[in-house]
């Protein structure tokens, strides 16, 4: 109870002791779930800016990605499909994705891929679909084997496509060009309900354990594990991570509100921000 004292003590402390920006400043994007929006985090000092984007028909906001040109793609849990806004001043711009395009149901994690398109997972339908990256329109179901419940994805260092399975307590890996399935790279503890994860700086897959409020590492050519790379009280279903300019890892605490900053060699708990109305963190990312 005392650490998890500390962490709102640290909230607090940010929220109150956050002045001017710089005009440099890099910026955390954290998709709030629960009122269907992106929050604006001035980084590194975790002080909450504005909503940066919201509306446009995106309901249950979660996976959240730039794009190639600079703009920002939102996928809606509850809308199914994903919204686009721009990238510099968060004014909604279109439905990229259309409502169930494709047989989206549920969406979850969305990334470009190295070809330029658009890959979101698709929940209920157990598959990674594609979308054109200029027009949104439906392209194929690009992997569709040893899935159940996909939330997380990422194009990894080979170039292959990463996905977490939540089901399975899984990541999956498919071959980046043609969505074959590889290996079951990395196996998860049972009802650990793998969620986001991403690449670190080491090369290593990170993977968040929601029901477990872990961080876990896993070696990032064979997926052999790792350990528990980070937890903490205040951790409270891990939901999304992504690794800072300065190589920490940020990740959210849905159930706390909070986004959590772990040092991103060690793994030391650092601090912890929140506030401008974040209700259900979900997937992060920084500004380019």
């Amino acid at each position: 109870m005392k650490q998890v004292f500390r962490a709102v003590l640290a909230l607090a402390a940010f929220l109150v002791l956050g002045s001017s920006l710089s005009a440099n400043a890099e910026e955390l994007l954290v998709t709030s779930h629960g009122n269907n929006r992106v929050l604006r985090f001035e980084w590194p000092s975790g002080r909450f800016i504005d909503v940066f984007a919201s509306g446009g028909g995106d309901i249950g906001s979660q996976g959240i990605a730039f794009g190639p040109d600079g703009n920002l793609y939102v996928g809606g849990e509850y809308s199914h499909n994903v919204v686009r806004y721009d990238g510099q001043t968060g004014e909604f711009i279109d439905v990229f994705v259309r409502p169930r395009s494709g047989g989206l149901d549920t969406p979850g994690g969305v990334t470009f891929g190295p070809d330029g398109n658009l890959y979101v997972s698709s929940h209920y339908t157990a598959a990674v679909l594609r979308y054109d990256g200029n027009s949104g329109a439906f392209i194929d179901a690009f992997a569709t084997t040893h899935l159940s419940g996909p939330t997380g994805l990422i194009f990894g260092p080979d170039g292959n496509l990463y996905v977490s399975c939540w089901n399975c307590q899984t990541v999956v890996r498919f071959n980046g060009d043609t969505g074959e399935w590889i290996n079951d790279f990395a196996l998860l503890e049972k009802y650990s309900y793998p969620h986001a994860l991403a690449f670190g700086p080491d090369g290593n897959l990170y993977v968040n354990s929601y029901a477990h409020n872990q961080v876990l590492r896993y070696h990032g050519c064979s997926g052999e594990p790792m350990g528990v790379f980070a937890s903490h009280p205040a951790l409270n279903g891990a939901t999304g991570l992504a690794f800072a300019p300065d190589g920490n890892l940020y990740v959210a605490s849905r159930y706390l509100n909070l986004i959590l900053q772990f040092d991103g060699q060690t793994g030391e708990f650092i601090d912890a921000t929140g506030g401008g109305g974040l209700n259900d963190p979900h997937y992060l990312t920084f500004t380019r």
